[in-house]
């Protein structure tokens, strides 16, 4: 039983961990594009 816990538990832990994770590096990219303006508006125009 306490290794099942244990596995749970670490499965839970590196899950929130991920999506931490994920979040600030999306939050950190949108500040980017905000302090960059026209330059992140030019580059989506070529992008596409």
């Amino acid at each position: 039983m306490n290794d099942t816990v244990l596995l749970i538990t670490g499965i839970s832990v590196f899950g929130l961990m991920s999506i931490a994770v994920i979040l600030t590096v999306m939050e950190f990219n949108s500040i980017r594009d905000r302090r960059s303006g026209r330059r992140a508006a030019s580059q989506g125009k070529t992008d596409e």
